[in-house]
């Protein structure tokens, strides 16, 4: 049996819980932004849902109704890039940002971004590269949080 794959046009729901940390205030334009920490994850593959796969419906992915959703494009998470260098400045590896499908506890929509070769401990500074990028790309709210409404 083929393996399903997220295609690059794909659209991707991120759940954001209403947190102060995951929207904080740019001090200089008074404008909440998206954190980074809003793409966490202790086992560094964020969760995301296909929103062709839960018809489109934002909310699919929301835990509480005061959360957020943000959507991002498949295509652009796969061109995120980032590079571990030595102490000397010199490159070790070269990280890249990929989609996969992940369906569990029912959910037939789940995903997960990922980054090969994979993130550990060790590497988790490229993780925060990752997911910094990840919160610039998400600037949709599809369903602001309600501390921001």
């Amino acid at each position: 049996m083929p393996r399903d794959t997220v295609a690059d046009v794909e659209l991707l729901y991120r759940h954001v819980p209403d947190r102060a940390e995951n929207f904080p205030i740019d001090a200089p334009s008074g404008i909440r932004r998206l954190s980074s920490t809003a793409f966490s994850d202790r086992y560094f593959r964020p969760s995301v849902d296909r929103a062709d796969l839960c018809e489109h419906k934002p909310a699919h992915v929301q835990s509480d109704p005061t959360d957020g959703v943000v959507s991002l494009c498949v295509h652009q998470i796969r061109t995120i890039e980032a590079v571990r260098n030595d102490a000397n400045g010199r490159e070790v590896q070269r990280y890249i940002a990929d989609v996969e499908p992940n369906p569990l506890n029912g959910n037939k929509a789940h995903a997960e971004i990922l980054v090969n070769p994979a993130i550990s401990s060790e590497t988790k500074t490229v993780f925060k590269k990752i997911i910094e990028r990840l919160s610039r790309l998400a600037v949709m709210w599809e369903i602001a949080p309600k501390s921001c409404r």
